[in-house]
């Protein structure tokens, strides 16, 4: 990462990094189990430079680790199975976590890093539990628990800070203990050939440890159901009209509720944010695409946020002046030199 020289405030110093990594994996069975097991080991390196007082000075960061992961699955009876994961993890801090130090124009916030930051490490337990009933209905349900020491996030500072361009929010990149638990629930439903319902589910509960609070900027419930139509791979109708064989399309509705678990302040009441979380919302998205004939144009038209809904998403950091996107209609067309057969 090489800034021309300017005389405009970088958001990210000069820096080089480097990366080097081993891994080695095994898999056995035993009876009813598959065992996996595994071993890594990562170097990283950065390297920055920057001009304190018009002299140029060079910090220089090192970070060594091996991770470990060690799975089983099970198979409890025909279409019922559970598998099991024990994984430790790490992760190096992030250049923009440890360098940035100004405004971030493409968010219109301030961001600053921390140079001495240490990497993040994790211990995660992994349950999921698999059923299926040949190809017309199945079901996943995931269970997990991340307890990561040194995590890294972004924190809101008041107040704003003022810059030659205005009052902009302020962000500083900290770190804390935390323990991310949740649970992922899928399901489909196919009661005809080429015909799929499903639905999904996505729950996370993220805690500061060492402030017993909730971790800001983490995704708030979601829920969504739908209907996928795809036309069998070799159809049996007798037809002669490829464009229409290959038709397919869905439509599917997310609702995501109104981010609860959020941190406040000493009076338990008010939100440490810029602005409370927003209110749930939900979305419909439709889609269709097929083949032409001849097998070379493939087209897809799709018609998200159907609804036109108005709505703030909290993941989103430009929510503070401005709504999501509305009604968005899109069509892509792609073109295969060589006949293409959809699976």
């Amino acid at each position: 990462n090489v800034n021309n020289q300017s005389s405009a405030r970088i958001l990210v110093r000069n820096y080089e990094t480097s990366n080097l990594g081993g891994f080695s994996i095994l898999k056995m069975k035993s009876g009813g189990f598959t065992n996996e097991a595994g071993i890594r080991f990562d170097h990283k390196s950065f390297e920055s430079f920057y001009r304190n007082n018009g002299i140029l000075e060079m910090h220089q960061r090192r970070f060594n680790n091996f991770s470990a992961t060690l799975g089983t699955h099970y198979e409890l009876f025909k279409g019922l199975g559970i598998t099991m994961n024990l994984a430790s993890g790490w992760r190096p801090p992030a250049p923009n976590e440890l360098y940035a130090n100004g405004l971030h124009q493409g968010l219109a916030a301030v961001e600053i890093g921390n140079p001495e930051f240490e990497a993040e490490k994790s211990l995660n337990l992994n349950i999921e539990l698999t059923y299926s009933v040949d190809s017309t209905f199945s079901l996943e349900l995931t269970a997990y628990n991340n307890r990561v020491s040194n995590f890294i996030f972004l924190q809101h500072v008041q107040p704003h800070q003022l810059t030659i361009n205005g009052y902009y929010p302020r962000f500083e990149y900290r770190q804390t203990d935390a323990n991310l638990s949740g649970f992922d629930f899928l399901m489909t439903l196919s009661p005809v050939n080429s015909l799929e319902f499903f639905g999904k589910a996505n729950l996370l509960y993220a805690k500061n440890i060492i402030e017993d609070d909730w971790l800001i900027w983490m995704p708030a419930d979601r829920w969504s159901v739908g209907i996928h139509h795809a036309p069998p791979r070799h159809p049996t109708d007798g037809s002669h009209r490829p464009y229409l064989r290959s038709l397919s399309g869905g439509a599917e509705a997310l609702h995501v509720t109104r981010q609860s678990r959020v941190p406040l302040g000493s009076d338990n009441n008010t939100s440490l944010d810029y602005a409370p979380a927003p209110s749930a919302y939900t979305l419909v998205r439709i889609y269709a695409g097929g083949m032409g004939r001849g097998g070379h144009l493939q087209w897809m038209l799709s018609v998200d946020n159907l609804l036109n809904t108005r709505y703030r998403d909290y993941m989103y950091r430009l929510r503070y002046f401005s709504y999501e996107q509305g009604l968005n209609l899109s069509l892509r067309l792609q073109y295969h030199l060589h006949r293409h057969h959809p699976a």
